[in-house]
């Protein structure tokens, strides 16, 4: 069997891709943009499949050191695969001043890895896109699905905006393929916000899960500000980019990846919080027990930078499901209260080593 290759290995949803491959008998290949980080995740990986020895995940993964903004690495990477599960992608620590410092790379990483996989025989990529790509710029309270697009006219984040071009480049690159007798095929997966059990022993964690710590740590004790977002297991994404190999139905698609038909407000997750730790643990004096007005955080964006960027995201709820996605797959997601708690156990885990 050809071994799979894995973009963006020491990512969250890179490393848990890598997981679930080799626990299905999978050969690995992984991207690295720096080589200094491989034992690290060697480590995590070990620690995530306890059932393999440090021998046999020697002989089953290998890592290639590729960046997306270079050419340099990705020949080596993709040569003698025939799936890739395009998981890297820019993320920011905070928002650029130049929107393109995001969206060039995530949009001409993508192309780079699409063309090469095509040019090099490729089967299947299967590109890790985001909801961001679908569902921004809309109005207030919409009914969405795959079929829709963000408007990036209407959102001023790079991010939102870095994924909806990337993925929207990826799909005119498979669309010119008309006619030809041996196409690169393409899957794309859109999880909401990714929540889950944490990468044991890294030294990063992913800005949904930080979301969890500052409620825990008492950041919002005084309110909590009035935005939604849709939860998905990092685990299910993972196992999804593995099902999205195998699927024939799956072939041309794009798939939204959210646990239930309602988003979870960030008020609702802290009382899904108090409702699973245990009665004397002292955090739940820390979570708040209601909603700060919008127009208050509104106005304290023009002096407090870090409020600044969490306003375009007040007051928005819409609809959509991941429907689409559990009939072809026949999956059933992890409910968001489990994944939640889940986290918090993870997360206290690692604090204790």
């Amino acid at each position: 069997m050809a071994p799979v290759l894995v973009t963006g290995g020491t990512g969250y949803v890179g490393t848990f891709s890598i997981v679930d491959l080799l626990e299905n008998g999978y050969n690995v290949r992984t991207t690295v943009r720096n080589l200094g980080k491989v034992e690290e995740l060697k480590k995590s990986i070990l620690k995530l499949t306890p059932k393999l020895t440090s021998a046999q995940l020697e002989d089953r993964i290998s890592f290639y050191k590729a960046d997306l903004t270079s050419d340099e690495g990705w020949n080596e990477a993709i040569t003698g695969v025939e799936y890739i599960l395009h998981v890297a992608s820019p993320f920011p620590s905070y928002e650029p001043k130049d929107p393109n410092e995001l969206i060039v790379p995530a949009r001409e990483g993508a192309l780079r890895v699409l063309r090469l996989a095509k040019k090099l025989g490729v089967k299947r990529v299967v590109l890790t896109s985001s909801y961001a790509a679908v569902g921004y710029g809309h109005p207030n309270g919409s009914n969405l699905s795959e079929k829709d697009w963000t408007i990036v006219e209407n959102t001023g984040s790079a991010y939102i905006k870095s994924k909806a071009l990337a993925e929207k480049a990826a799909w005119n690159f498979i669309n010119s393929q008309e006619g030809d007798s041996h196409p690169l095929e393409l899957v794309v997966i859109n999880p909401t916000g990714i929540l889950g059990p944490i990468v044991p022993g890294s030294s990063t964690l992913s800005s949904s899960i930080d979301i969890i710590t500052k409620l825990l740590s008492g950041e919002m004790k005084y309110g909590a500000p009035k935005i939604s977002f849709g939860v998905i297991d990092v685990r299910d994404v993972a196992k999804l980019h593995v099902e999205a190999i195998k699927s024939e139905k799956a072939k041309g698609e794009r798939f939204i990846l959210v646990a239930s038909t309602k988003e979870a407000s960030i008020l609702q997750i802290a009382n899904i919080l108090r409702q699973g730790l245990k009665s004397n643990d002292p955090r739940i004096n820390n979570l708040p027990t209601w909603e700060l007005p919008s127009w208050l955080l509104r106005l304290l964006s023009y002096v407090v930078p870090d409020i600044k960027g969490i306003v375009g995201y007040l007051d928005v709820t819409n609809h959509y499901s991941s429907e689409k996605a559990q009939k072809v797959f026949n999956w059933t997601p992890i409910p968001q209260e489990k994944t939640i708690l889940d986290t918090v156990t993870s997360l206290d885990a690692e604090s204790k080593k």
